[in-house]
């Protein structure tokens, strides 16, 4: 799990600014080639290396994160040229990416568990076959249309760029401040989660209650558009949400409860999550993507 954490960390933030030169379609390219390498790797090998496993997992992580949000900036912007401003559309996007996931999320766990549980023996195959299948669907749509038009700054005007758009703003430095913190809690809480709620030798069925935290990772998401059509402004937004989500954790971190009061809090503190990935991309949508790094494909 380190070696996940320091690839996502350390090469991770550098495929960012690899997207921004080679273009986030590409980037979005490797993201399913990881796929693909780690879904091979253990239909090959049973015990495929761990690390090479992770390094690769974690690195499409990182990928998820950034280039599909940019890309989907960048296709919107193209229309806003040509039909107008267009910010609700924007603001859609970002809570149905948000939807979306999780629904994969969970559907995926009901492929793997349908796949594994009494189907082996039919000779139906693994999760890994599976991956590999829809990684190999990803790259296949990816390339039939990729138009091959991308626009591709020099390294020169990149680095004078991001200097002033990006170092030389503090909003985005705030902006990655959160977004640390955000991703820094959601790594300490699946780290602790399980072992909080099976403390003192209880009996929890853990599968059953994930798909109930990315349900609420749903439900959170769907209170975005209305926050937004209420006229509030986005940083108290997501100042209120942050705030919920450090006294539910204070509350789980004071002592250990029981379990229906737990699984409530950690429902609450997914559905906080929900609500802040939009927030966190509109802001990022209408501070920090701005000027040549934002017509950049």
């Amino acid at each position: 799990m380190l070696i996940g954490f320091g690839a996502a960390l350390f090469v991770g933030s550098l495929l960012g600014l690899v997207s921004d030169l080679i273009g986030r379609k590409k980037t979005c390219l490797v993201f399913f080639i990881l796929h693909l390498i780690v879904g091979i790797l253990k239909m090959v090998a049973p015990s495929p290396s761990f690390w090479v496993a992770n390094l690769c997992l974690s690195l499409a992580t990182s990928i998820f994160s950034f280039s599909f949000e940019t890309w989907g900036v960048v296709e919107h912007d193209k229309v806003d040229s040509k039909l107008g401003h267009r910010q609700d559309i924007l603001n859609e996007t970002f809570w149905l990416m948000t939807f979306f996931e999780s629904a994969s999320l969970i559907g995926s766990q009901v492929i793997g568990n349908w796949m594994v549980g009494g189907n082996l023996e039919k000779g139906i195959g693994s999760p890994s076959i599976a991956a590999t299948l829809l990684a190999i669907l990803g790259i296949t749509c990816m390339s039939r249309h990729y138009d091959g038009t991308t626009k591709i700054m020099t390294f020169k005007d990149y680095r004078m760029s991001f200097s002033v758009y990006i170092l030389g703003d503090r909003r985005i430095w705030l902006l990655a401040c959160a977004q640390a913190c955000l991703h820094f809690s959601i790594a300490v809480f699946w780290i602790l989660w399980a072992p909080t709620l099976v403390a003192d030798g209880r009996e929890v069925f853990l599968g059953l209650i994930y798909p109930c935290l990315l349900g609420a990772r749903m439900l959170g998401s769907t209170v975005f558009p209305w926050l937004i059509n209420a006229s509030l402004r986005t940083e108290d937004c997501l100042t209120c949400a942050f705030v919920v989500q450090a006294l539910l954790l204070s509350i789980i971190a004071y002592d250990y409860e029981e379990i229906g009061v737990l699984v409530t809090q950690f429902s609450l503190y997914h559905a906080c999550i929900g609500l802040i990935l939009p927030l966190l991309a509109r802001l990022r949508t209408i501070e920090a993507i701005i000027g040549p790094l934002r017509t950049q494909q």
